[in-house]
């Protein structure tokens, strides 16, 4: 019993250490330097990233947070609902303004939280020296639920759909130090079917802003952590 228990205290130490500890980026087998001067590099969860070769961010003390943007899709009207039960695909409604001043926010909110929980870098108020930025702009986001007025009873495998890109800066020499870039369709996991309302609408963007602030949290932090 107690070799049992010592051993479930060294799988519980490996464990937490594997979730406190990122693998480092690396280069692209096939990466060239982009227009910017940027290496192309894998080991991340962005579909793309790039990285100004010999950036270490371990040169640097804190982080901001530039204000951030959201761009949208410009559709019509989007499709007539006709059937009271309607699987709802690949079709795209415009977004009202009110939404969008509460998607703007919580995308803003939710970065920021990421970057008060980085390990590595403190939080800074403001450009300076041994700062860097984080700019971040979602684009192209649009909505795949129909407007509330038209729906009676609908399914969605996805409510909705932007891409993410974000720059880290260097605040002194105002150099571009990396881009990442994540395009992420917000609805549940595989191709499971919910109902679409505002309530449920409105639940699963919240979550895919908050995996996207983890994920820029784990990029940078695996940035501070191994250069």
């Amino acid at each position: 019993m107690q070799a049992l228990t010592r051993i479930s205290v060294c799988l519980g130490a490996l464990l937490a250490l594997g979730a406190c500890t990122s693998a480092p980026l690396r280069p692209a087998l096939d990466g060239g330097l982009s227009e910017a001067g940027l290496q192309r590099m894998t080991g991340t969860d962005f579909d793309e990233v790039w990285l100004r070769p010999g950036t270490d961010l371990r040169a640097y003390q804190g982080v901001v947070l530039a204000p951030t943007s959201v761009t949208y899709r410009e559709v019509d009207e989007g499709v007539r609902i006709h059937s009271p039960r309607l699987r709802v695909g690949e079709d795209a409604y415009p977004i009202p303004a009110d939404q969008r001043e509460r998607i703007e926010a919580a995308f803003e909110g939710r970065l920021s939280q990421a970057l008060d929980q980085v390990a590595g870098l403190r939080r800074a108020s403001g450009p300076g020296p041994g700062t860097v930025s984080l700019r971040a702009v979602l684009v192209d986001f649009v909505s795949k639920v129909p407007p509330q007025e038209v729906m009676t009873r609908v399914y969605v495998t996805s409510v909705g759909e932007a891409t993410l890109i974000i720059e880290l800066w260097d605040d002194e020499r105002d150099e571009l130090l990396l881009r990442a870039i994540d395009h992420e369709r917000a609805g549940p996991p595989g191709s499971e079917l919910i109902r679409a309302n505002n309530v449920t609408s409105w639940a699963e963007i919240d979550r895919q802003m908050q995996r996207w602030g983890a994920q820029v949290r784990r990029l940078v932090e695996q940035l501070a952590a191994t250069g």
